[in-house]
Parts: structure tokens; C-alpha cells; sequence
């Protein structure tokens, strides 16, 4: 129960320290994507697992690892971000736009060089996750700690009924 509830606890850390990455890399062209992201702690066969979900793992992915050149992007996704970002207003200037940074990222993949003012464009869990780890650490030692204190103190207490 206690290190349930400690993973409770880290996963609404890290859950709030992706979003701000997100948002330091500025992938926040809606809002859904960042909306969606949840954590989960479940009961498993080897103890507990803490694990983080979005409404779309394909853009999570994208996002993280970037994509390579040589593949098109749908071009209905690139128009409502286009929409999204207001980069462009009425269907034939969105579309125009659109199609023209489908072909740039077909080109270079993306990132594309120069889109980002703000410099990293990737690895947003990674980052979060390195920068994060003493931290992480430090939450687990006090969860586990905690539970052996708990466990020795119920222990003790099975110890000295018996008398």
C-alpha cells in the first residue's frame, strides 16, 4: 500500500515535469496531446509498475525520437496544426502551407532545422527522465524505506503479542 502510494506520487511528478518539457519545446500547438498524458500505477506478479499513457503514442514517439526523412506526414494532421499553431487562416492558405512543410519534413525529417527558436526539439522523456533521476531515487529510497520501517513495526508488534 505505501509503495503504491509513493508511485502515486512520483508519477504525478514526472506526468507534471513532461508536460512542462513539452511545453519548453513548445509541442503544445493544442493541447490534446499534452491533456491526454496519464500514469497508472498497477498490481503486477513482481510488485508494482508505474506507467504513462497518451491519447496518441504515435506522436508521443514522434515527439521523443523525432521522425526520418523520406516519409510524408498526413496531410490533415498538418492542417489543423497549421489551424492550430494560426499560422494561417482559410482552407487554401492552410492547405498551401501544409503541403509546403509536409515536403520540407519529407526532405529532412523532422525536427526540420530551424524550427525551434528555443533550441531542443526532442527527447522530451528522456530529458525528463535524466534530469530527473536523483530525484526519482531519492523518492524510491523514501517509499522503500518506509515500508520496511512499516513491516518491521508490524513485526515487532506480532512479536511482542505472542508473549
Amino acid at each position: 500500500m505505501i509503495i503504491e502510494k509513493g508511485l502515486e506520487v512520483i508519477g504525478a511528478f514526472l506526468k507534471e515535469a513532461f508536460i512542462e518539457e513539452l511545453l519548453s519545446q513548445d509541442h503544445n500547438a493544442t493541447g490534446e496531446h499534452i491533456k491526454s498524458i496519464k500514469y497508472n500505477v498497477t498490481t503486477s506478479s513482481g510488485g508494482f509498475e508505474l506507467s504513462f499513457t497518451s491519447n496518441n503514442i504515435i506522436v508521443s514517439k514522434a515527439l521523443n525520437n523525432g521522425t526520418k526523412a523520406g516519409r510524408y506526414v498526413p496531410i490533415k494532421a498538418l492542417m489543423e496544426w497549421v489551424e492550430a499553431k494560426g499560422i494561417a487562416t482559410g482552407d487554401k492558405e492552410v492547405k498551401s502551407i501544409a503541403y509546403a512543410i509536409r515536403q520540407k519534413i519529407f526532405k529532412e525529417g523532422t525536427p526540420t532545422r530551424g524550427s525551434s527558436a528555443k533550441g531542443n526539439k526532442k527527447n522530451w522523456i528522456d530529458i525528463v527522465i535524466k534530469d530527473n533521476k536523483a530525484k526519482i531515487n531519492d523518492k524510491l529510497a523514501f517509499i522503500v524505506g518506509d515500508s520496511v520501517n512499516v513491516a518491521l513495526s508490524v513485526l515487532a508488534k506480532e512479536i511482542n503479542s505472542v508473549k
